[in-house]
Formats: C-alpha cells, structure tokens, sequence
C-alpha cells in the first residue's frame, strides 16, 4: 500500500511538472507572437509615414507640412528609445527566459528606470528545471521593479553569464533609494517586509525554492547604493 500510494505521488507530481511546462510554453508563444506583430506594425507604421513625405512636400498647405514635421519628429524620437529593442535578448535562446526577460524590461522602462541588459554568448539551456528558474527570476524582477519605480534616477541591470557548458551565473542589480531600511540578512525570511502588511512572502519563496535545488545558490551585497543579487546555476 505504501509503495502504491508513493508510486501514485510521483506520477502526480510528473503530472503537475509536466502541466506547469505546457502552460509556460503557451504562454511564452503568446508572448513572442505579440513582440513579433508589434515590431512588424511600428516598421509598417515607419515605412507609411516615410511614403507620405512625397505628397506631403508637393502640397500648398504650410499648416498640413508643419504638422507632419511633427508627427515625423516625435516618431522618431519614440523609435529611438523604443521599447521593444534590448541589446543582448538576442543571445537568449530559450523562449519562455527571453520572454519573461523582455516583459520586465520593458515594464521597468514604461515606469520610467534605466535599464542594461548583458548577455553575450548565447544561452540556450539551463542546468536546472526552467519552471522553477523562471518562478525565481519573475520574483526578483519584480521587487527591483517595485524598489526602483520611485527613485528619480532608478536603474536595473540584468546580466546572464555562460562560463561554460555547465555554469551559469545571473546577476539582477538595482539601484537603493537613500535611507532605505533594508536589512539585507533578513529580506529573504518569511513574512519580512518593508513594504507593509500583506507583503514579504515572495522572497521567502525564491529561498524555498533554492534550498530545494541542490544545483542553484543565491547570494546578495550591497555595493556604494546597489542591491546585487547573484544566482549560480551549475549542471549536475
């Protein structure tokens, strides 16, 4: 009986593993049908105002050219701060840490933070379960979104290093607004918080998680106003 119902455990749990993986991948598909029709619209939405110019230049309305100069002007300006560009994101090839990667950048620039991504060699597989990977890096992505959103001059960096074919090392680093009563050896005990009640279980989340994976640390400093988070990822 005791073999019967461990035996049944483990094919539940397979079961729900193999569930959680379906469920990423849709949504990751989702995702990057999304990234490619929004690229696709602004370089149609370009090409459409650039095929204007002719038209527009032959016409006897001054008001009507001033006015496309201006939408010109602006249109230019948003493309080149674009929100859909990375440098890097290229060079991640697992869809669902591409996406999740490209998600929280773009939130962090519409909030108004600075962002860096580095990522020069490609990635294209993690020495550990990408279900777990990705429930510890959404975490983190959003507290140093939620730290920074409010500083004037907020920055994140996210950085994926490959040292080899069987390591791996993340770093999530962002800025600390002066005065902040961060206690660095407690943010990841369950139920602390700066933020009020109701908040502080989703560090203590990633810590569970990472206890429970033998093959993945997780260490933390403070450097001159930076919060840095390192995640080391070795294939076992």
């Amino acid at each position: 009986m005791f073999y019967f119902i461990r035996s049944y455990q483990i094919i539940l749990k397979k079961r729900a593993e193999e569930k959680e993986k379906q469920t990423l991948a849709a949504y990751t598909e989702k995702l990057e049908t999304n990234y490619t029709y929004l690229r696709k619209f602004k370089h149609d939405y370009q090409n459409i105002l650039l095929s204007l110019s002719e038209y527009i230049k032959q016409s006897n309305q001054p008001d009507l050219k001033s006015y496309y100069a201006q939408i010109v002007d602006q249109t230019q300006q948003i493309l080149e701060t674009d929100n859909l560009r990375f440098d890097g994101l290229e060079y991640i090839k697992i869809p669902a840490l591409r996406s999740l990667t490209y998600q929280k950048l773009v939130i962090a620039r519409q909030c108004g933070i600075k962002t860096y991504l580095e990522a020069r060699t490609d990635i294209t597989e993690t020495p550990i379960n990408i279900v777990k990977l990705i429930r510890v890096l959404g975490i983190l992505f959003d507290n140093a979104i939620e730290e920074t959103q409010q500083q004037e001059n907020g920055s994140i960096r996210i950085a994926y290093i490959k040292y080899n074919a069987t390591e791996l090392e993340i770093i999530i680093q962002n800025t600390v607004a002066t005065g902040s009563n961060v206690v660095i050896n407690k943010i990841f005990n369950d139920g602390y918080t700066t933020k009020g009640n109701g908040h502080g279980t989703g560090l203590s989340t990633v810590k569970k998680i990472i206890d429970n994976t033998p093959n993945m640390t997780l260490e933390t400093k403070m450097l001159a106003g930076q919060y840095r988070i390192i995640i080391d990822l070795i294939k076992e």
